[in-house]
């Protein structure tokens, strides 16, 4: 039963760095595409948050 527990967390722990890494690819294209555009710091800064839920 621990061992079986103990696999669950590892897989828990795997899907959230492979989702942290997502939202980090995701950010950089927003970010390269809004640099891309001309868009200014808050438009680049809206986008994030509407598109991603970060905000900066």
């Amino acid at each position: 039963m621990q061992s079986l527990a103990s696999a669950q967390k590892i897989d828990a722990d795997r899907v959230v760095k492979v989702r942290q890494e997502m939202a980090r690819e995701a950010a950089k294209a927003v970010e390269k595409v809004a640099n891309q555009q001309g868009l200014g710091k808050d438009m680049r800064n809206a986008l994030m948050e509407a598109a991603l839920g970060i905000a900066t």
